[in-house]
């Protein structure tokens, strides 16, 4: 049988080497009778034609005809004319990618000029003898030490006797002697400033060794001067899990309001992942990013603006897109001598639709190669001439549906 199988052979080949086994057998002079001798070839080719009839027919026309070179999905007839065939089914216009959108608050990051003044203490008496000393410690806080530009005390005496001393967070900031019921205006180093400090109010030994300075205060005061700043800005949005099972990627859209002059840069985050760094052009008109839907994440995801500049971004909006279904593509080859006879003229390429139900309307596009051919019938079987958009070897076919409908079979081939 394997034998059979892997041999080209056709019915003159059996009937030659059955002559050929009848005539050697009669001239070895054996003992079995002609008769018998072709009663036994006979039943041997009834054999072997059962065995063709029931092998499967692409089995049958490789053993009959030979091995045709084929391409995936293809037939080939009993001339190899047949390039293409394939049962198809139901087919339905494809599903256009989704895209769903998630609007986003505003973001505002400014700096702005304050100023302000905070009563550290009223009514305080220090002093200092050989023997004791008595001073006064207050305490202030500073929020964001780096954005004060500029830290003043405003210091109203009353009776002093020697200096007046000021020590901020252990350094002497003030030491000097001052006339009674005068108002004075000591200035904070800004490197000394701390988030928490701690203000040091004290007088100086007295010059007699038994003597003592006693200093009245009647009121200290901190005036600060500082830029209210928010540099950074969070936003938080969900994506579900089912959209996040199909989305593609996704596109922000936002617009920028800015000072013309504005040179700081503008950064944006989304879940850690960098977004944009750049200087943004500051108009109206709506700026599109396109994000990796690699960087999104089921559940809460979070967009994050910062910078040193005043800019507010308003009108954000982020639309995931969703996949879209993919358009089958089918592919058959064609050999360089059937191409040639094509391009001559001599033959054509014809793809034909078996729909199977006449009068419904079957309406699709029909790609050969990228070239559309656009089909519109209602008849049970559809075929077109593509021999203008083929090429040598291999070649693509496209279908997509406008409507729905089954297709009993697709055929591509050479007539």
């Amino acid at each position: 049988m394997y034998l059979l199988k892997t041999q080209k052979f056709s019915c003159s080949k059996i009937y030659i080497v059955n002559k050929v086994f009848i005539y050697k057998m009669l001239k070895k002079g054996e003992t079995t009778s002609a008769v018998g001798a072709a009663t036994l070839i006979a039943v041997i080719v009834a054999f072997m034609l059962i065995y063709i009839l029931l092998i499967p027919q692409e089995d049958r026309e490789s053993l009959l005809y030979g091995n045709e070179s084929q391409r995936s999905g293809a037939v080939s007839g009993a001339e190899g004319n047949i390039l293409f065939s394939e049962f198809l089914g139901e087919m339905s216009p494809v599903k256009e990618a989704k895209n769903l959108t998630h609007d986003i608050s505003s973001v505002n990051l400014f700096s702005t000029p304050k100023s302000d003044v905070i009563t550290l203490s009223n009514a305080i008496v220090v002093s200092k003898s050989l023997f004791s000393t008595k001073s006064q410690n207050l305490m202030f806080s500073m929020v964001n030490p780096a954005d004060v530009s500029s830290a003043q005390l405003y210091i109203l005496v009353g009776k002093l006797d020697g200096n007046l001393i000021v020590k901020l967070n252990g350094n002497i900031i003030y030491n000097n002697k001052l006339l009674d019921d005068t108002q004075e205006i000591i200035k904070l180093p800004l490197d000394y400033l701390k988030e928490e400090n701690s203000l040091e109010i004290s007088a100086s030994s007295p010059s007699f060794i038994f003597g003592e300075n006693t200093n009245e205060i009647k009121y200290i005061k901190l005036k600060r001067e500082y830029s209210e700043k928010n540099r950074v800005a969070d936003r938080v949005f969900a994506v579900p899990t089912n959209e996040m099972k199909y989305t593609e990627k996704a596109v922000m859209s936002y617009s920028v309001y800015c000072n013309l002059k504005e040179s700081n840069l503008l950064k944006m985050y989304l879940n850690e992942y960098l977004l944009f760094s750049d200087v943004p052009f500051c108009n109206l008109r709506s700026e599109d990013i396109e994000i990796d839907g690699s960087y999104l994440k089921p559940g809460p995801n979070n967009l994050r603006f910062e910078s040193e500049g005043d800019y507010i971004v308003e009108g954000i909006e982020i639309k995931t897109v969703t996949q879209q279904e993919r358009i089958p593509e089918y592919y058959f080859y064609i050999k360089e001598d059937n191409y040639k006879t094509v391009a001559r003229g001599m033959k054509d390429v014809v793809a034909s639709f078996d729909f199977s139900v006449k009068d419904d309307k079957k309406v699709l596009e029909l790609y050969v190669n990228e070239n559309k051919i656009r089909i519109d019938t209602t008849k049970n079987y559809y075929d077109v001439t593509i021999s203008d958009y083929i090429q040598v070897e291999d070649n693509i076919i496209r279908i997509e549906p406008k409507n729905t409908f089954n297709v009993v079979e697709f055929k591509i081939e050479v007539v």
